[in-house]
């Protein structure tokens, strides 16, 4: 018996630690995320400029007449954007840590206040949860405003169906999932379209429980309060700089080449698993056996509605990695309430537990050199980086245009621009400008011409300096090969992450003299 309580009490504690450890530690990682440098950058641009871009301001390949898509991609992270850049401006590293930090507590505290079931059970299941979103998932982006507005969207339609015993829903309840959905459409793109389907889904569904008792429908009154909180959080939802196209272009941008093959989201679970190592996604598998698991077990007592959300973002998560966090996010309440069933409760909590625990052990080995980089000020990954490269640039002022790596282009915009403009970077707001990319970073020689597809295209735009790595998986960037026997072409600088090469002409020939003998 004195075991059992010790036991009891020795086990919350410890999860409760390994939760507060792992946050600590991975909150304290350096940025690594390519896209969060332009995202800084354009809420920059919009603290400075008071209003909302229309134009490309740092890459000087985008068209003149933007497309839809060019134009959403300037506007539909407006809100997430201004939030990061005024964590910055007022705070500086220490602002974005401790806006990472907020954004990663809100939404675990929102899962948290989602629970059902066993409460021990659920902080393992928790402790499982962190892993799979922080392992996979930079939390300085946009996208993660996506996954609290979701989880909180959930929580609150949640409420309204079934308010349980503390009487009728309140007011504030069905005021707060329009504004959430008003806030969502404005932080991350078209993500806020997932919160449009859970409503339509939740709606239908609970309309067709009416049919018959036994399927526990919620109540006339309920009903009324939902349709009014759902239909006017998708008309809130539309109050955003792209309106209704929203749906259009994510359609576009999701079926395109580069998303289907370039963006890592965008890929199967499974692929990401064996081609990626991304072992977080066994994470995903683990918690999604238990899932249905407990679903089949207690199929008799199963939800329609949620058993309906979580089975379609179940197969999305398998199809493509972008929808893991929200299916663990509609999963887990409902993961903790069927595996409390007493029949179940027993022999499935402590090996869960113990799971959540091998994770907290092998996820966490790696970050706890994250507190020295901090405390050293590398608050950035320098190993994903030109930041050597990215000075050398901007002390020399070199000038003309600039070619450059795909995934250093947002941290060059953020150094850099808008003095001087990149080629490429990962808003891809030319989708000619990525394929014109891979022609001159591979090389391209074309044919029925004296000068290479690739120069060709380097001279079109007037590129007279180049910002690359020197290999990619342990082979030499062909570019890169070009370059260095090319007489046109001198390399002024180089470090174990970046090089940089000019042009050989008169406005570049001090820069060459000076610097060309010693890289």
């Amino acid at each position: 018996m004195k075991f059992e309580r010790l036991r009891g009490s020795i086990i919350p504690f410890a999860l409760a630690a390994s939760i507060g450890m792992t946050f600590f530690l991975f909150l304290l990682r350096p940025v690594n995320d390519a896209d969060f440098f332009w995202h800084l950058k354009t809420g920059q641009w919009i603290l400075q400029n008071r209003m909302l871009p229309s134009q490309d301001m740092f890459s000087y390949t985008a068209p003149e007449q933007l497309s839809l898509r060019g134009n959403m991609l300037l506007k539909c992270y407006w809100l997430s954007q201004l939030l990061f850049a005024s964590a910055y401006e007022y705070g500086g590293v220490y602002g974005l840590f401790i806006l990472r930090a907020s954004m990663a507590a809100l939404l675990f505290y929102i899962m948290f206040k989602s629970r059902r079931g066993d409460r021990t059970l659920y902080s393992a299941l928790m402790l499982i949860f962190i892993f799979s979103v922080l392992v996979a998932y930079p939390v300085e982006r946009p996208h993660v405003f996506s996954f609290i507005y979701f989880a909180a969207l959930l929580f609150l339609l949640e409420k309204i169906i079934r308010p349980g015993e503390e009487g009728p829903v309140s007011p504030v309840i069905i005021a707060a999932a329009p504004l959430v959905m008003l806030l969502w459409a404005n932080s991350h793109r078209g993500g806020y379209l997932l919160g449009q389907a859970a409503i339509v889904l939740c709606l239908t569904v609970e309309g067709i429980k009416f049919i018959h008792p036994r399927l526990r429908p919620a109540g006339k009154k309920n009903y009324a309060r939902l349709a009014a909180a759902g239909l006017l959080g998708i008309v809130f939802s539309l109050a955003n700089p792209n309106t209704y196209h929203s749906l259009e272009i994510v359609r576009e941008v999701a079926s395109s080449d580069y998303s289907l093959y370039l963006n890592l989201e965008y890929q199967p679970l499974l692929r990401t698993l064996r081609e990626y190592n991304n072992y977080s996604a066994l994470l995903c598998f683990f918690l999604g056996s238990l899932a249905a698991s407990g679903i089949i077990i207690n199929i008799k007592n199963a939800d329609i509605t949620r058993v309906i959300l979580a089975g379609g973002l179940g197969y999305l998560a398998f199809m493509q990695l972008r929808y893991v966090p929200f299916f663990l996010i509609a999963a887990l309440p409902a993961i903790g309430e069927n595996l409390s069933a007493q029949r179940l409760l027993k022999p499935l909590k402590y090996p869960v537990i113990a799971a959540a625990f091998f994770a907290a052990f092998y996820f966490t080995g790696d970050e706890v050199s994250n507190v020295n980089k901090i405390l050293n000020g590398k608050w950035i990954n320098e190993r994903l980086y030109p930041v050597g490269a990215a000075r050398f640039i901007a002390e020399n002022d070199l000038k003309g245009n600039m070619f450059n790596e795909f995934n250093w282009g947002g941290y060059l915009i953020w150094k850099l621009a808008p003095h001087k403009k990149v080629f490429i970077d990962g808003r891809i707001v030319s989708e000619k400008a990525l394929w014109q990319y891979l022609t001159i970073r591979i090389a391209m020689d074309g044919s029925g011409s004296s000068v290479p597809q690739w120069k060709g295209l380097l001279d079109q735009y007037g590129v007279k300096f180049i910002v690359m790595p020197l290999t990619e998986a342990g082979t030499v960037i062909p570019l890169v090969a070009e370059l260095l026997n090319d007489k046109e072409w001198a390399l002024v600088y180089s470090d174990a992450v970046a090089l940089v090469f000019v042009k050989n002409t008169p406005e570049n020939s001090e820069v060459i003299k000076r610097y060309a003998s010693r890289a």
